[in-house]
């Protein structure tokens, strides 16, 4: 009865391999990482930077993927360090980089409730959503979900440079764990 069901499941996998690789033909966007910037602007919440072009808002409410790396990057702006907050999250057939102000509104929601999921929870897929205040034209909040349920977290009050650094260091720990 084992070997049945062995059996079974290999060819199931096996078909299911398949699908997949059917479903990745054809026309489609090219396999490259693309940066999602999430800031408020008048006509959107987030946009990919597209040079010349200038920004591209995103019309979709939120992102679906899995939780690959979180990171603090450093640039420069205005002759002054700049530092950002990069999630990259892998989307079936291409990954994307949600990139914040490292000390963001945003940024805290994000570090907040990856550093409540475990390791295990973020082996699953995260939704992203990212939504405006109604207080503030320039604050934008990010929620979390996973399975369709809100991630809820409140940020410290005490200590908010230590708590920071705590949750980040946690976040990116369960983040880094959760690769398999």
């Amino acid at each position: 009865m084992a070997t049945t069901d062995h059996y079974t499941l290999n060819l199931l996998l096996e078909r299911l391999n398949k699908l997949e690789a059917r479903s990745q033909l054809g026309f489609g966007p090219a396999p490259v990482t693309r940066t999602i910037h999430c800031k408020r602007r008048e006509e959107c919440l987030w946009y990919f930077w597209n040079g010349p072009e200038g920004a591209e808002p995103i019309a979709h409410e939120a992102i679906s993927g899995y939780a690959r790396e979180l990171r603090i990057t450093q640039s420069e702006y205005k002759n002054k360090p700049a530092y950002h907050l990069q999630l990259v999250l892998e989307c079936h057939n291409r990954s994307f980089v949600l990139e914040a102000g490292a000390t963001s509104v945003f940024s805290k929601g994000l570090i907040l409730a990856l550093a409540s999921l475990t390791p295990e929870q973020l082996q699953s897929p995260i939704t992203v959503c990212p939504q405006a205040s109604q207080d503030d034209e320039k604050v934008l909040f990010c929620r979390l979900y996973q399975q369709g349920a809100p991630i809820r977290t409140a940020w410290p009050k005490e200590d908010e440079a230590a708590a920071f650094r705590f949750l980040l260091e946690r976040a990116k720990t369960n983040v880094s764990d959760a690769q398999f």
